[in-house]
C-alpha cells in the first residue's frame, strides 16, 4: 500500500527536508519564538507581555525553555498553560458587563435616575405648581454633577426633556395629555411668559464653563496642573486644542471655554500698549505718548492718574459685579444671547410680565393666571 501511495501522491518534500521537519525543537527555536513576540500586545493567561520575557530572558528564560520543550518533543500534558481565552465579542454572550461602559451608557444612567423619580410620583396628587417645583428643585438637580464633569449628548438631554415635558403637562404611560406648548416656551424666564425651567444643555456648558474657569483662576491646584500636563503644556487654556484621542473630560471643558471667552475680561487687556507708555515710576513717557496718540488726546491721557504699584493683569468674568464666575450669571448670558437684542414690544411685553408676577397669589391659582396670560 505504501508503495502504490508514492507511487500516485507526488513527493513535494525531499527526504532532507522531511528530516528537519521531524527534528526536535532546540533552545534557539523556543528563543528566537519568544523574540517574535510583539513586546506590548495583549497578554496571555499570566498578564505578562512580551516585553518583560524580552528584558528579563536571563531570568525567566530557562524555565520557559524547560517548559517549551516538554510539551513540544515530550508531548506532556499542556493544559496547566493553554487555557482558551474567549476575546471576541460573537462568543460571548454579554460583552458589555457592568464595570465596563459602553458609549453614553454611564451618562444614560442620568436619564434612568430621572425617569425612576419620576415614576415614584402619582400624578394625581401634584398641581402644576407643585409639578413645576418638582421639576425645578429635584428633578433637574439629579443630573448637575454629572453635567459639572461630561458634556451629555443631544440624545440623553432631548430625552430627559421629553421626560419632564410629559410629567409637566400630566402625561402617564397610560394616558397621554395634550402639551400646550413646547419646551422652549417653559425655558423662558417668567416675566417672558415662560416657566423658568432650565434648558438642560445651556445648563451643562454653564456648567462646564465653571471647570474651564478654576482651571484659568486656580492654576496650582492638582486639577490644573493634571490638565495643563496631558493637553496643554506649552500653552494657555484659552490657545489650547482639542487634539486627538482627549477624554470626554477636556472636550466638555472646551466646550465650556467657548462661553468663558464670551464673558471674560482683562482689567488691562494682554497686548497692549500700556508698558510702552508708563516707564517704572508709574509717569506717562511723553515721547511714546507723541508717537502713537493723536495730539489732541495727549492732554486727556496725561490727566489720567496712573497706578505706582501695578500688578499683574486679572482675568474677571464681566456679566457679575464682583469679576467672579457664576454658574448662573452665565446661564442668563447664554439665554440672553438666544433672545437676541430686545424690541420694544418685548420690552413693554417683559414689562407687563414683572407687574403680573408682581401680583399675591397663592401658587395654583398664580400658575392658572400665568397660563390666562400666555
Amino acid at each position: 500500500m505504501e508503495d502504490i501511495l508514492n507511487q500516485s501522491v507526488p513527493c513535494r518534500l525531499s527526504f532532507q527536508d522531511n528530516n528537519l521537519l521531524l527534528e526536535d525543537f532546540t533552545k534557539e527555536d523556543v528563543k528566537a519564538a519568544i523574540g517574535q513576540i510583539h513586546p506590548l500586545k495583549a497578554p496571555g493567561k499570566d498578564g505578562l507581555p512580551g516585553l518583560f520575557y524580552h528584558n528579563h530572558w536571563e531570568a525567566v528564560g530557562d524555565e520557559v525553555i524547560t517548559t517549551c520543550l516538554a510539551v513540544l518533543n515530550n508531548n506532556e500534558d499542556c493544559k496547566c498553560i493553554n487555557d482558551t481565552l474567549l476575546c471576541l465579542i460573537p462568543k460571548v454572550k454579554d460583552p458589555i458587563r457592568e464595570n465596563l461602559s459602553a458609549e453614553g451608557r454611564a451618562l444614560g444612567l442620568v436619564r434612568n435616575k430621572v425617569w425612576d423619580k419620576l415614576q415614584g410620583w402619582k400624578m394625581g396628587l401634584f398641581s402644576q405648581a407643585g409639578r413645576k417645583v418638582l421639576i425645578k428643585s429635584i428633578i433637574q438637580a439629579i443630573q448637575v454633577y454629572v453635567m459639572s464633569c461630561f458634556r451629555l449628548s443631544k440624545g440623553i438631554i432631548h430625552e430627559i426633556q421629553t421626560l419632564i415635558t410629559r410629567f409637566w403637562w400630566g402625561s402617564t404611560e397610560a394616558k397621554h395629555q395634550i402639551h400646550w406648548g413646547d419646551w422652549e416656551k417653559l425655558c423662558k424666564d417668567k416675566w417672558t411668559g415662560g416657566m423658568g425651567v432650565k434648558d438642560l444643555e445651556d445648563f451643562n456648558q454653564a456648567l462646564l464653563a465653571k471647570q474651564a474657569w478654576k482651571l484659568v483662576t486656580n492654576p496650582n491646584s492638582l486639577f490644573a496642573q493634571v490638565m495643563k500636563a496631558l493637553y496643554f503644556p506649552s500653552s494657555e487654556l484659552f490657545e489650547a486644542r482639542k487634539g486627538t484621542g482627549c477624554s470626554n473630560v477636556w472636550q466638555g471643558i472646551l466646550w465650556g471655554r467657548e462661553l468663558l471667552l464670551k464673558g471674560t475680561r482683562w482689567r488691562v487687556p494682554p497686548n497692549s500698549l500700556v508698558e510702552t507708555l508708563i516707564n517704572e515710576a508709574g509717569d506717562w513717557k511723553l515721547d511714546a505718548l507723541e508717537e502713537k496718540m493723536n495730539k489732541d488726546d495727549i492732554p486727556l491721557i496725561l490727566g489720567i492718574q496712573t497706578m505706582r504699584d501695578c500688578g499683574e493683569d486679572e482675568l474677571i468674568w464681566n456679566p457679575t459685579i464682583d469679576g467672579e464666575y457664576t454658574v448662573a450669571s452665565c446661564y442668563r448670558m447664554k439665554q440672553s444671547e438666544k433672545e437676541g437684542a430686545e424690541t420694544s414690544n418685548k420690552s413693554i411685553t417683559k414689562g407687563w410680565w414683572i407687574v403680573a408676577l408682581a401680583f399675591k397669589f397663592n401658587s395654583k391659582n398664580k400658575e392658572l393666571y400665568m397660563e390666562s396670560l400666555s
